[in-house]
């Protein structure tokens, strides 16, 4: 079982891989939206929704596959899931 803050940081760079490419997206989808409405509208309406649901979803993942077991793993990962159906 890994340490706590192995998986600390392994959930930290999960979720900061999913916020760069969050960002990544809304900067190529805006650079479009020039010459594209539907590019524009995406980029300016569905980023923040987006990127809630990706750094959940990554965070989640980051911890199933690294965190082992620990008291309360189950509830933890039930709550990550039902904020990942809410975002």
């Amino acid at each position: 079982m890994p340490g706590f803050l192995t998986t600390l940081l392994t959930v930290v760079v999960a979720a900061g891989a999913a916020i760069i490419l969050v960002e990544f997206a809304h900067w190529l989808l805006g650079r479009l939206g020039h010459k594209s409405t539907l590019a524009a509208d995406l980029a300016r309406t569905a980023h923040r929704p987006f990127m809630a649901t990706l750094v959940l979803f990554a965070v989640q993942q980051a911890l199933r596959a690294r965190a082992g077991e620990f008291p309360g793993r189950d509830g933890t990962l039930h709550a990550l899931i039902i904020l990942f159906i809410a975002a």
